[in-house]
């Protein structure tokens, strides 16, 4: 695999948010039509690292796909590969439906950033306003985590890195439809658009960004034990 062009180390958490993409029933339930098996394994990784970028002053932010004709730019049907398709997602990931729920397997607290977006890349215009609520709070470095790794994912990723954030992109908290499409992207954000980095590495960052500043060691206390990865 190619060398990374980036290596953000070390960790500014405080202008540090942890982005969780599309982790909606939608994704995840059993029987869901566009159901994605490898999300609900990345769910204690993601868990994992949420724990530990709140402990540490970090912004934890939650991403939901959703269809939406009403909004500001909904998709037009050519995008969409037929009309059932179309039909499933609309009903599937329209706002306040079940499958666009963040999954009840996630660790979401009262103080997270909870944001709908209307297309793959939460960063094109109209998509969502997360620009916005990241550059109110002074965020520069993005964690990103969720699914699909090879679309919501690597769109958003790329469109932070033009953006100027500073993004890594964890390889073993992001999922996709099968291991050659997850692999694929991770290829292409590592050449060019993002460090690829696994969980852990991202805990021990966040550990030692902790013990350098006395503040946030006494607010994290981190234990890499505590962690399940």
């Amino acid at each position: 695999m190619p060398t990374s062009n980036y290596t953000f180390d070390p960790l500014d958490l405080a202008r540090t948010a942890l982005i969780v993409v599309d982790l909606q029933n939608f994704f995840m339930q059993p029987g869901s039509p566009f159901e994605m098996p490898a999300a609900r394994k990345i769910v204690p990784n993601v868990n994992s690292l949420l724990g530990a970028v709140r402990s540490a002053g970090g912004l934890a932010v939650f991403l939901r796909h959703t269809i939406d004709d009403a909004g500001p730019w909904p998709m037009p049907a050519w995008q969409y590969k037929d009309p059932v398709m179309r039909q499933t997602l609309a009903k599937g990931l329209a706002a306040g439906s079940e499958g666009h729920t963040l999954s009840p397997l996630l660790d979401v607290q009262p103080s997270d950033l909870r944001l709908n977006k209307c297309r793959p890349s939460a960063f094109v215009p109209g998509s969502s306003d997360l620009h916005e609520h990241l550059k109110a709070r002074n965020i520069d470095t993005l964690i990103v985590t969720g699914c699909a790794t090879n679309v919501c994912c690597e769109s958003t990723a790329r469109d932070a890195q033009m953006m100027d954030y500073k993004v890594l992109f964890v390889a073993d908290g992001t999922a996709a439809p099968s291991e050659e499409l997850h692999n694929a992207s991770l290829l292409t954000l590592r050449y060019s658009f993002a460090e690829v980095i696994e969980t852990r590495e991202v805990l021990e960052r966040i550990d030692r960004a902790a013990r350098a500043s006395p503040t946030n060691l006494a607010a994290l206390n981190v234990n890499l034990e505590h962690w399940e990865i």
